[in-house]
């Protein structure tokens, strides 16, 4: 591998394509931060892995870039990324001998100070995109000399613990032999995927309680983890309906429409997939819903949201998850955003040069 001012020349890493779109420096230099690693020799000392969190269709390695620069811009906040992987490339973002800001331990920690950081990008076909950075690990632990026990998660050098990257470390007790398993995979051990290897330990009566319970979450983290747990989620969920005095169809609903709106806008039911998915359970149409909560809200029923939002516009982000069902970090919800595309009742902030997410339009307003 030949690398020149810490930006890689190559056609590929590991086998996979290379696309080099280093960042340009701006501003506070929050993303490009121009500080030299502090190893002895100037290079990784670790390499830190991590989900991107963002399960966008569109939040592939490419768009994350154009997110950076957007980040680099406007100064967002202070975070940055070597690499992106996703199921067809990888993208360098930044030079692999500059501190990056990724592993939350400070401008001085061993993970974003040592360590040379690569996201993994979740947007379509994840189990190719860990394979592609399997593939980029190994080329740089050859090439610096990095073995395995220096090769740790987000998780590992992280204050707060963050599970991440998250569709790894599958649980708080479980994290460790997640990583073992991963660090064995990377050493070329036949090892599958740990989602691979569940099996559905009860019954879909036992499950669906747990589910009615609050154990299983809600919207798209219900669904990743009854599934990432063998369990097949419409049979799960379709009996949590039942159960619920819907039938397979649905319960049956209690309230009016402007009721259960205004419940909406007062944020009882959720946003983004939670709330469809809680809506629907008991009976309401979301459709319907949704569109009365629009027009409460100065929109219109055809699909523009609260304060009439059309493409263009500067918006805060109000909700807590975007459509996805994934948790928006608070430096996120301190920006603001321009609307790159509506479609029905969400939203598409800052592609190509913000964070591009779809979120809610009930879930922003006007800057």
């Amino acid at each position: 591998m030949e690398i020149v001012n810490g930006i890689v020349q190559d056609a590929s890493i590991g086998g996979i394509p290379l696309v080099s779109k280093i960042v340009s420096p701006k501003g506070t230099h929050n993303v490009r931060t121009l500080k030299p690693l502090s190893t002895s020799n100037g290079n990784p000392y670790y390499i830190v892995v991590h989900n991107t969190g963002n399960s966008a269709s569109s939040a592939d390695a490419r768009a994350h870039y154009s997110w950076l620069q957007g980040v680099e811009n406007n100064d967002f906040s202070y975070v940055s990324v070597h690499f992106f992987v996703d199921e067809d490339e990888v993208v360098q973002t930044c030079p692999v001998t500059e501190i990056t800001y990724h592993a939350g331990d400070g401008s001085t920690g061993k993970g974003n100070s040592q360590g040379l950081s690569i996201e993994i990008c979740e947007n379509h076909n994840y189990p190719q995109a860990e394979e592609n950075a399997i593939q980029v690990i190994r080329a740089f632990m050859d090439h610096y000399g990095i073995p395995i026990d220096r090769v740790q998660p987000h998780r590992y050098f992280a204050p707060n613990k963050k599970l991440c990257p998250h569709l790894i470390l599958k649980s708080e007790s479980a994290w460790q032999t997640n990583w073992a398993s991963f660090q064995q995979r990377i050493q070329g051990a036949d090892v599958a995927p740990d989602d691979d290897t569940q099996s559905p330990a009860k019954s879909v009566d036992e499950i669906a309680q747990e589910v009615i319970a609050g154990k299983w979450g809600n919207g798209s983290e219900r669904r990743e983890r009854l599934t990432a747990a063998g369990y097949d989620y419409s049979t799960v969920q379709a009996r949590v309906n039942e159960i619920m005095g819907g039938g397979s169809a649905s319960a049956t609903p209690s309230k009016t429409v402007d009721e259960v709106a205004q419940e909406v806008i007062a944020g009882k039911w959720g946003n983004g997939s939670e709330r469809k998915d809680r809506l629907t359970a008991a009976g309401y149409d979301y459709s319907t819903i949704q569109a009365r909560v629009n027009e409460l809200m100065g929109g219109s029923s055809g699909g523009s949201s609260s304060n009439s939002i059309a493409v263009g516009d500067t918006v805060r982000i109000t909700c807590n998850t975007y459509s996805t069902g994934q948790s928006i970090p608070s430096w996120v919800k301190s920006q603001t955003h321009k609307v790159s595309q509506i479609k029905g009742d969400k939203a598409l902030l800052g592609y190509p040069d913000g964070i591009a997410s779809w979120v809610p339009l009930s879930g922003i307003v006007r800057a």
